[in-house]
């Protein structure tokens, strides 16, 4: 299981890791806890996924723990590494845990990566969790995303009925939303 970021850029930043990942275990069954709406983001980079809601609540964190336990993880990688996420991995029963040694997730973890100051850049600092967990072999630094067709199709539509069809198109993001 790998626990991810709840933002969509964050998500999009652990693809690296997520190939690393499937190249050093290429018989196992990748199951990306995301937040809700952010699994089409790994659409071939992870074969299922348990979506989380942004708010968690009591509750929602025993459904979460429920669903977890019932894959059998053998590891538990914490992209983003919270208390709640250490926690759920620790219980769920999976052998390797492996996430930052924040304050309150470093006693659930078995493999622990400490952030140095400078601090990686996040795609890098997710790869090192991948290899804390035991991945192997030359990690991809190219973010790469899988769109569906029906998507590129909707797009194209847009860009066509706005004039834009054809011409270079800049997209920024200011920041986090």
């Amino acid at each position: 299981a790998v626990f991810e970021p709840n933002y969509l850029g964050d998500v999009l930043m652990t693809v690296p890791a997520l190939r690393l990942l499937r190249a050093g275990f290429k018989d196992a069954r990748i199951t990306a806890v995301v937040s809700a709406g952010l699994s089409g983001a790994l659409n071939g980079f992870a074969d299922e996924f348990i979506e989380r809601p942004a708010k968690m609540k009591f509750g929602d964190r025993i459904t979460l723990l429920a669903k977890v336990r019932n894959q059998k993880p053998d590891i538990a990688v914490l992209f983003r590494t919270t208390f709640t996420g250490a926690a759920i991995a620790f219980f769920s029963g999976a052998r390797v845990r492996a996430g930052v040694d924040t304050e309150f997730a470093a006693p659930f973890l078995t493999r622990a990566f400490h952030r140095g100051n400078p601090r990686l850049p996040f795609y890098s600092e997710y790869i090192e969790l991948s290899r804390l967990a035991g991945a192997t072999g030359q990690a991809e630094n190219k973010l790469k995303v899988n769109i569906p067709e029906d998507a590129g199709i909707f797009a194209d539509a847009v860009l066509k009925e706005n004039g834009a069809s054809g011409k270079t198109v800049i997209i920024i993001s200011p920041g986090s939303s």
